[in-house]
């Protein structure tokens, strides 16, 4: 639980201040005087939910009785509902077969490809740690 609290504080935290360091570059690149109030908080919403739910739901990955199979299952079912409804409510996907279907395989390349990314790192360290476990 102390693990879900503090992953949670981190991923608000984070998610607000890239709200917030994005949108400064919006209005520094496009020389805008003003924003809008009500999409500027409902996008620092969206924001820090998404970074919230992505700093999370690694912890499915620390459930040793499951298998990794499951494990990915259940993390990429989860950030993509969370992330699909999130951008639904929030407007930055508009509702459209045709635009749900391209989000949801560009959604899925990206997580295939961090996916594999994360697991290469991990092997690689797990790599490490075993050959200076043999060297004690």
């Amino acid at each position: 639980m102390k693990t879900f609290l503090y992953r949670s504080f981190i991923g608000i935290i984070f998610g607000g201040f890239l709200h917030v360091l994005l949108v400064c570059i919006g209005i520094i690149s496009t020389n805008a005087e003003t924003i809008n109030a009500e999409s500027f908080g409902k996008n620092a919403a969206g924001m820090m939910i998404c970074s919230w739910f992505f700093t999370v739901t690694p912890l499915y990955f620390e459930i040793r009785k499951w298998n990794l199979i499951q494990q990915t299952m259940l993390h990429f079912l989860t950030v993509c509902v969370l992330f699909f409804l999130v951008s639904f409510t929030i407007g930055w996907i508009p509702v459209s077969i045709s635009i749900i279907i391209k989000q949801l395989l560009i959604f899925l390349a990206i997580y295939i490809v961090s996916w594999t990314l994360f697991f290469l790192y991990f092997k690689y360290q797990t790599k490490i740690l075993n050959e200076n476990l043999k060297r004690l």
